[in-house]
């Protein structure tokens, strides 16, 4: 009986021992669940991310892509129309004119927006005329106006209304209209000083304006 009890106490022993290696054991594999189940999870999220990355980039790529192309297309019709107006050395303009002034020289690089030059047409004038915001929408183009200049008389007619202000202040609002002049122009030049009175049924306002 002795021998009995001693076997049974190793037994229990044994039993005890293997219990708690089953309740490590069973730890170690919800430890080892639960890291992999978060490493799965951190993986599938850094292939989302890199998955929205490369289409974002995908989407950049061809976005810039379209833009190259714009360009590339604009760039060709410009040379086009550069080549087809000066590929010969020369300047044609609509009209017969003077030469004002020439800005470009020879070996100088010219932009979209580089003044060439300017001439000025003497069989066509027309003069700018500051009007006040007051009176603009009372004006239309192909009205009649009256223009003074050095103590002559010209008839003239409104062919462009700006609908943009130059003006830099807000109390005092100005729109630039475009006045042609008809008759002998020939003994005005640019820069002139000009009284402008538009049509009858206007308020014969005065208004001073250079002649362009």
């Amino acid at each position: 009986m002795q021998l009995a009890a001693s076997n049974l106490a190793k037994a229990t022993a044994a039993v005890t021992e293997l219990q708690a290696e089953l309740t490590q054991a069973q730890v170690d594999y919800e430890t080892a669940k639960l890291t992999a189940e978060q490493t799965l999870n951190e993986t599938i999220a850094s292939c989302d991310l890199a998955e929205d990355t490369y289409n974002t980039e995908i989407e950049r790529i061809h976005d810039e892509l379209a833009d190259y192309e714009n360009k590339y297309e604009d760039a060709r019709d410009n040379l086009a129309y550069f080549e087809e107006k000066l590929g010969d050395g020369y300047f044609y303009t609509s009209s017969a004119g003077d030469v004002m002034v020439v800005m470009a020289r020879a070996d100088q690089s010219l932009s979209g927006t580089s003044f060439v030059m300017a001439y000025t047409d003497a069989e066509s004038l027309s003069v700018e005329v500051s009007v006040d915001q007051a009176n603009i929408a009372a004006l239309t183009v192909g009205e009649s106006a009256t223009v003074s200049i050095n103590g002559s008389t010209y008839k003239g007619t409104v062919v462009a209304i700006n609908p943009v202000t130059n003006s830099s202040s807000r109390s005092s609002v100005y729109y630039t209209v475009n006045v042609t002049l008809e008759g002998d122009v020939s003994t005005l030049s640019e820069n002139m000083t000009a009284t402008v009175i538009f049509g009858t049924n206007s308020a014969n306002e005065e208004v001073p304006a250079d002649v362009q």
